[in-house]
């Protein structure tokens, strides 16, 4: 993966889905005009009492001729195992 944004509490990295998977996601949310799929992780760091805490967001995205960006989020356990 590679990193889109970094901020001091947070770091946005992700990767494009060229595979079969990316190919559903396309036909999922987007269409034959959209970008190909982007599978991305939102890592947001925290310090709570003496430690460092980190979350995790995974979801994937794709952007449509007119400039609109449907995403749809990874919730499932094979994402969660993934991140």
């Amino acid at each position: 993966m590679m990193v889109y944004d970094s901020k001091d509490s947070s770091v946005t990295c992700g990767e494009e889905r060229t595979d079969a998977a990316g190919i559903l996601v396309q036909a999922m949310i987007g269409n034959s005009h959209s970008t190909t799929p982007v599978q991305k992780i939102l890592f947001t760091i925290g310090k709570q009492d003496n430690d460092v805490r980190v979350w995790a967001d995974m979801w994937i995205e794709t952007q449509m001729a007119m400039g609109q960006v449907n995403k749809a989020q990874l919730k499932n356990n094979n994402a969660k195992n993934a991140m």
